[in-house]
């Protein structure tokens, strides 16, 4: 597992300037200066409330009753990213982003995996999978960042399986724990986008 994970891990470690996106416009523009934003407002000490100045997620003269349902202010995956824009220079941020929401989404799918019985193979196989998903990498590069989050959610559902009793001796304060590491999870999960919750379940 950890083999799968450092190669797909490579291109973003080695990349250098080079930045991994696929055109910068539209979003692959706007994502990465939000993220870059929000890390040093955290920074400096500050909330992001500056977003909410710019009319955050329409900022061009839109009408500002109609919000859009699918951003929050601030946007919490940036928020949840920002330490890669504290320690390191552009464009290797907006690179260790994208490989921060890779690792994200693998420990998902590898964690779920296990409660659900996998070992060995069955982790390597999931492992592999994780990485592999076209649709996710293709919206990624295009700077539509929400798709690269579905691991808070699996993770979630992993806390919540394995909050389960066990057997008689199945220890309370565990089960409490792992409750509230899921519901944690879960909260992030549906702050960042909060239709995704009900679609990667």
């Amino acid at each position: 597992v950890g083999l799968v994970m450092f190669v797909a891990a490579w291109p973003f470690m080695v990349a250098g300037d080079l930045l991994l996106a696929n055109d910068l416009q539209g979003d692959a523009l706007s994502t990465p200066w939000i993220y870059d934003f929000t890390a040093r407002e955290l920074a400096d000490g500050r909330w992001v409330s500056a977003l909410t100045d710019f009319d955050y997620p329409n900022p061009r003269g839109m009408d500002p009753h109609e919000r859009s349902l699918f951003a929050t202010t601030p946007p919490m995956d940036a928020v949840l990213m920002a330490p890669a824009a504290l320690f390191f220079d552009w464009p290797v941020q907006w690179n260790m982003v994208l490989l921060g929401g890779l690792l994200i989404n693998s420990a998902g799918v590898i964690w779920l995996s296990y409660e659900l019985g996998c070992r060995g193979i069955g982790l390597v196989v999931a492992a592999v999978m994780s990485v592999s998903i076209g649709p996710i990498w293709i919206e990624a590069l295009e700077g539509r960042t929400n798709c690269f989050f579905p691991g808070l959610t699996l993770m979630g559902l992993a806390g919540l399986l394995r909050s389960l009793p066990s057997g008689l001796e199945s220890s309370f304060r565990k089960r409490v724990f792992w409750t509230l590491i899921a519901g944690v999870l879960g909260w992030w999960a549906f702050v960042i986008y909060p239709p995704g919750v009900a679609l990667w379940i």
